[in-house]
């Protein structure tokens, strides 16, 4: 239903992962399903999995709103949810049970620069492809790690995968690691900055600290 949680967002949901558009701010939760704020009536809507929308798990690790403002909702134990339109409750799933998406405990999900769809999960990075379902790429076709927790692709096309392992980065396989001077070897985000004078560096966040890179992937500084 839709009505004021704001108490129940402060004090009853774990968030883990805040999206927007021009309407609505959604917030992932772990345990309590994914909730929208409007931002001009200031109400929050709950959709669980309890309740009548087709959310599949209350356990969300990740939303996201691509290009084509389709809403993308990922959860530690049963896949993706989308929807063009989640006010009108019409979704559709994704699954290891119904797709090749190589795990239902997603991570991250990330939109590149030629609007492909990857998926980060506990048991590789996922694609999807034109046929409407995946292409999965792991260890045994080159990555560095299995679990892949944060995406960053850079303006020369090259995608940096943050891993429990430090970072797989690469254009096709195999991807090169990186992991020499990482505040943390577990890559929990990755984004990018640019100077004034141009010049860009990549910012990577883990457990134990922050670590700045230069485009080529060598560590600047350690905080």
């Amino acid at each position: 239903s839709t009505h004021d949680l704001l108490p129940d967002l402060a004090n009853n949901a774990m968030i883990t992962s805040i999206e927007e558009d021009t309407e609505n701010l959604y917030f992932a939760t772990d345990g309590n399903g994914l909730l929208l704020l409007n931002k001009h009536s200031y109400h929050l809507t709950r959709l669980s999995h309890e309740s009548k929308s087709p959310l599949l798990s209350n356990r969300l690790t990740s939303v996201f709103i691509d290009t084509q403002q389709r809403l993308w909702v990922a959860s530690f134990d049963a896949g993706i949810s989308v929807s063009d339109s989640p006010e009108a409750d019409v979704w559709r799933h994704y699954s290891s049970q119904n797709t090749a998406l190589a795990s239902d405990y997603v991570h991250t999900i990330y939109e590149d620069q030629q609007n492909r769809i990857w998926i980060g999960t506990e048991a590789g990075m996922s694609l999807l492809n034109s046929f409407n379902d995946f292409t999965t790429f792991n260890v045994e076709s080159g990555l560095k790690d299995n679990k892949v927790l944060s995406v960053l692709q850079d303006p020369s096309g090259l995608l940096w995968l943050g891993t429990y392992s430090g970072i797989s980065k690469g254009i096709e396989m195999p991807f090169e690691k990186v992991d020499k001077g990482l505040a943390s070897n577990v890559v929990l985000g990755i984004t990018e900055t640019f100077s004034s004078t141009g010049n860009r560096s990549l910012w990577v966040a883990g457990y134990e600290g922050l670590t700045r890179l230069n485009s080529d992937g060598h560590v600047e500084q350690v905080l």
